[in-house]
């Protein structure tokens, strides 16, 4: 029984090495091609873990880096960034741009197990800029989407 446990932890960790690897070098090669600074915020550990705990709307676990888009020394385009650094499993879902307000953003979706999505997202405006991971239950996506398009959102 303590072998299956310890394989089990093994294989855990095997998976889970990779995922965050992606997304600390997503987050590394934003903060290079854009000179953007990145912000630290106190207790995002526990918020972390809290969440793990918490299970809240199906969300497994989230990762986050804020940037200081205040600071942007050059254009780039996060789309071809996170092309560039993820692998072939993620696959872009959304890119938006409001010509009004600025805002841009990109997502970007891999399976994560049987039942479980991961979410890459991406959005940048005038004063910070957010990467986030999101490793979500797959059904309670599917149900959140169908609640939101009741024909308040509208894709083009």
């Amino acid at each position: 029984m303590k072998r299956a446990h310890v394989a089990t932890l093994l294989l855990s960790l095997v998976v889970a090495v990779p995922a965050a690897a992606q997304f600390r070098d997503v987050a590394h090669r934003i903060e290079s091609a854009s000179g953007m600074s990145r912000v630290h915020v106190p207790g995002l550990w526990l918020a972390r873990i809290a969440t793990r705990v918490a299970d809240p709307e199906g969300v497994h676990d989230i990762r986050l880096a804020i940037f200081d888009s205040a600071s942007v020394r050059q254009p780039f385009d996060a789309a071809t960034i996170m092309r560039g650094v993820l692998g072939p499993e993620w696959q872009p879902i959304v890119r938006f741009t409001d010509h009004r307000s600025g805002e841009q953003g990109v997502i970007y979706a891999r399976p994560s197990g049987t039942k479980e999505i991961s979410l890459m997202m991406f959005v940048i405006d005038d004063e910070d800029s957010v990467l986030t991971e999101l490793r979500i239950d797959a059904d309670q996506l599917s149900k959140f989407v169908e609640e939101s398009s009741d024909g308040d959102v509208r894709v083009e």
